[in-house]
């Protein structure tokens, strides 16, 4: 009994350290910023072909813009909410790739969240 408790705990010491994209329904992260001060992160996700762009700040600063272009190309933008997750006073907005930016052929695509912030990217 005793070599069963402590190979249980463990485990549960091991569980937290496993990646957060497994934990997440099999989204990976592909790239991704946080501000230097932690107020603001950006990431691009995917999970099979699917891709999504995600923006989480502690400030709600309401409508974002998720910015997409092929490298050197012309920006195709969308707008979005930042809503609360309900989490530490956190708010998030997130968009997918498909359906809402021209998705063809496979070059690599460059995402900026808002005016001045970092340019991430992703290939198709």
């Amino acid at each position: 009994m005793r070599t069963r408790t402590a190979v249980l705990a463990a485990a549960s010491l091991l569980i937290p350290l496993a990646p957060a994209p497994a934990l997440a329904g099999g989204w990976q992260t592909v790239d991704s910023y946080a501000s230097p001060t932690g107020d603001v992160a950006y990431g691009i996700q995917r999970k099979g072909q699917l891709v999504r762009f995600d923006l989480s700040s502690f400030v709600d600063f309401g409508t974002v813009k998720f910015c997409v272009r092929k490298t050197g190309g012309s920006w195709t933008c969308r707008s979005r909410a930042l809503e609360p997750t309900g989490k530490y006073d956190i708010y998030r907005a997130r968009i997918k790739w498909q359906g809402n930016y021209p998705t063809g052929g496979s070059a690599e695509r460059q995402v900026r969240f808002m005016k001045g912030s970092p340019i991430l990217s992703f290939i198709p």
